[in-house]
């Protein structure tokens, strides 16, 4: 499972990251710090992802509406149900020996 960004910047802006470009884009996005990437966070701290993806995609939420950006970048979280029921029926059964 994947964490769902819609690449809005909002969560840079909120700390003035000095690598947000003027186009909303993290110029070290592959090399970004692990505190960046809430995809290594929900595994460093060992926490279920379904749950962490959830609640740092509602704080996104909560920053679009703080800078007054469009509704157009919130991701529905309704996707992640859908990309992890997705994940499971694609997942390869294992033979049974």
């Amino acid at each position: 499972m994947k964490f769902l960004c819609s690449g809005c910047g909002a969560c840079c802006k909120a700390i003035s990251c000095s690598y947000l470009t003027s186009e909303m884009k993290c110029s070290i996005y592959e090399t970004r710090p692990d505190i960046c990437n809430v995809q290594k966070m929900a595994d460093i701290r060992g926490v279920d992802r379904l749950s962490w993806f959830i609640q740092n995609t509602l704080f996104c939420h909560s920053l679009i509406d703080y800078y007054g950006m469009s509704e157009d970048f919130k991701i529905d979280i309704l996707d992640y149900v859908t990309n992890k029921k997705r994940e499971v029926e694609e997942c390869p059964k294992k033979d049974k020996e």
